[in-house]
């Protein structure tokens, strides 16, 4: 072998002879209604080249070209989740200072000095849980700790009464901020 650059070896066995088209010899054109005018040039029809074996001394036709290969699938554009930003938890003191609330929680005075009510709406009900002083006074020790797991202080909040309130996180949020501004005694507001 002489790396494919001429030679006699297997790959140069065949040679690529074309074919014509040809009409057979008992062919006769059909009469047209316009008369004996020539019907003009006849072309030629393309056909597959043929292969003829130099051995063998007959044709064979080549295998059909493969089909183009397809395009990939058009990759969908990554676009990172647009965050939309919240709007701040503010937290304001009543005005006749009995209560304290945000958007969808109040902190109300109990009947006796020190107990208080949370009041709010929740899965279509209106939640009211009973704190006492002591606690009260937890709740917001754990309100005001610099670091704080995200949803703590609301499931400390879940274990007090016997009809326990869903987890969510947006109350934890307000209930934080909530009790920041009552152990301030004013507003307070919490850009989250």
């Amino acid at each position: 072998m002489d790396g494919g650059t001429g030679g006699d070896g297997p790959e140069r066995a065949c040679a690529i002879l074309p074919t014509v088209n040809t009409p057979p010899e008992s062919y006769e054109a059909p009469d047209d209604e316009f008369g004996d005018e020539p019907l003009g040039e006849e072309l030629p029809v393309a056909r597959e080249p043929t292969v003829a074996p130099a051995a063998a001394g007959g044709t064979m036709p080549l295998p059909a070209a493969p089909p183009p290969p397809a395009l990939p699938a058009p990759v969908p554009e990554f676009h990172p989740p647009v965050r939309v930003p919240r709007p701040p938890i503010i937290a304001q003191r009543s005005s006749d200072g009995t209560s304290w609330h945000t958007a969808s929680l109040t902190l109300r005075r109990g009947s006796v000095a020190g107990d208080m009510y949370l009041d709010f709406q929740q899965a279509g009900r209106t939640h009211s849980i009973y704190l006492n002083a002591a606690n009260l006074r937890r709740l917001a020790a754990l309100a005001v700790l610099p670091e704080h797991e995200p949803g703590h202080l609301w499931r400390k909040l879940s274990e007090l009464p016997l009809d326990r309130p869903l987890p969510s996180r947006q109350f934890d949020e307000e209930l934080r901020v909530l009790l920041q501004a009552y152990t301030a005694g004013g507003t307070r507001r919490s850009d989250v």
